[in-house]
């Protein structure tokens, strides 16, 4: 499972690679995996949807902060279908 702090280190590089693209927008789907009733790896009192979701909610105001259009299959602890999953982006 990627650490918090390593979470944090991609999340910045992500951001820094796309301020560097400034000139170019981007569409971002994000999707967090897991969710409702699929835990994902469970461990140290942490659930991955959990730790995917609050990662990704981090990356979205990260990178809509820095201009970019941002969407992701889920917002809450809902589970999305792997069919909804893979038509979520050309959708979107």
């Amino acid at each position: 499972m990627l650490s918090m702090k390593r979470a944090a280190v991609v999340v910045s590089a992500v951001v820094a690679l796309l301020q560097a693209r400034e000139a170019h927008a981007f569409k971002i789907a994000i999707d967090p995996g897991h969710g409702g009733n699929a835990p994902g790896a469970v461990g140290c009192n942490l659930e991955e949807a959990t730790v995917n979701l609050d990662i990704s909610l981090k990356l979205r105001d990260q990178l809509t902060s820095s201009g970019q259009t941002v969407v992701l299959t889920r917002t809450t602890d809902a589970s999305v279908a792997l069919s909804q999953r893979s038509s979520f982006r050309a959708a979107s």
